[in-house]
């Protein structure tokens, strides 16, 4: 023991204890990171991260492989359009060289056609010059100019007039033919009486059926009349001419008068 009672070994070894104990803490304090411990989670998030890389990733991948496919698909469409593109030139050639030949043709028909409307308008005037030739001749029947709108016929019918009844009716239609169209005909005897007596009306309807009707009828007529026709002329005045309407009065006999 020292002066002052107390062990000096004793109070040596306590401050080697305390020393001892403070540089142990400052050793955790040195070897331990300052503030606070970072959490566990963090393990997780950064696992997070790489799955969603490799997500991203396959994304990318599968939009690599969709825009491949599509430049496929306009690469085949490019090589569809450029067929059908040289199809439409080569077409286009062939429609030109078609048209040319078209045009060819055509310019060569035109002459032809030309000269076929040059020969027909040659052959047209010598054919009206023919018709205005015909038509003067026509327009008239033994002098008497054609241009009546009705016709009447006086026949002598008598016994003498038998054998020649056929020329009689070869005569009539021959006279009809001078008129195209007429508005009425009508036929009587010397003596006034008409070739169908039954008929109520004035004047037979022109038509083509009726003017062969009344050549049939006088080939075949029966009915006796006077040789003399001033009776059936002045019947056609009295009854059948009518003013302001064009008509024309043939008379038929032979004016025999006796057994010569």
């Amino acid at each position: 023991m020292n002066d002052d009672g107390q062990n000096p070994q004793f109070t040596q070894s306590f401050l080697d204890v305390i020393a001892c104990a403070f540089g142990a803490v400052v050793l955790l304090l040195l070897i331990l990171p300052i503030g606070e411990p970072q959490p566990k989670a963090h393990q997780p998030a950064a696992g997070q991260d790489l799955a969603a890389l490799q997500a991203s990733a396959a994304a990318a991948q599968a939009r690599a492989a969709a825009a491949a496919k599509a430049r496929q698909a306009l690469a085949k469409a490019a090589g569809a359009l450029d067929a059908e593109m040289d199809a439409l030139r080569k077409g286009e050639a062939g429609r030109k060289a078609r048209l040319a030949q078209l045009e060819a043709e055509l310019a060569a028909k035109a002459k032809v056609n030309q000269a076929l409307e040059t020969r027909l308008a040659s052959q047209t005037q010598q054919g009206q010059a023919r018709a205005a030739a015909r038509t003067r001749l026509q327009n008239q029947s033994f002098g008497i100019p054609v241009d009546s709108d009705y016709v009447l016929f006086v026949i002598d019918t008598s016994g003498s007039m038998r054998n020649v009844q056929s020329q009689v009716s070869q005569m009539v239609e021959q006279i009809l033919g001078a008129y195209p169209k007429l508005q009425g005909i009508q036929v009587i005897d010397a003596d006034g009486v008409r070739l169908a007596p039954s008929s109520s009306r004035l004047w037979f309807a022109d038509s083509f059926a009726m003017r062969k009707q009344i050549a049939r009828e006088l080939r075949n007529f029966h009915h006796h009349s006077s040789s003399s026709p001033i009776r059936g002329i002045q019947e056609a005045f009295d009854k059948y001419l009518q003013k302001g309407k064009k008509t024309a009065i043939f008379v038929l006999g032979d004016d025999y008068q006796g057994r010569d």
